[in-house]
């Protein structure tokens, strides 16, 4: 795990964060996770409609077996 701390100027004042440590921050592994959910949701979209469109695909063909008598 890593951290972020704030070094001190030369002046006394501290500067902007600096990574401290091997690993990922709380902020990176927040970003990280948010981005593997949005990607795991976007792949279940597209599950979904794949799946909807077999679905739209079977019943035209089973319909078109019915009117044919086949079925």
């Amino acid at each position: 795990m890593a951290f972020v701390r704030k070094k001190r100027l030369d002046d006394g004042k501290f500067g902007e964060f600096e990574k401290i440590g091997k690993g990922e921050t709380e902020q990176e592994k927040q970003e990280r996770i948010e981005a593997e959910n949005a990607q795991l949701i976007y792949d279940s979209m597209m599950k979904d409609m794949k799946l909807e469109e077999v679905s739209q695909s079977q019943a035209d063909l089973i319909y078109q077996l019915m009117q044919k008598g086949v079925l």
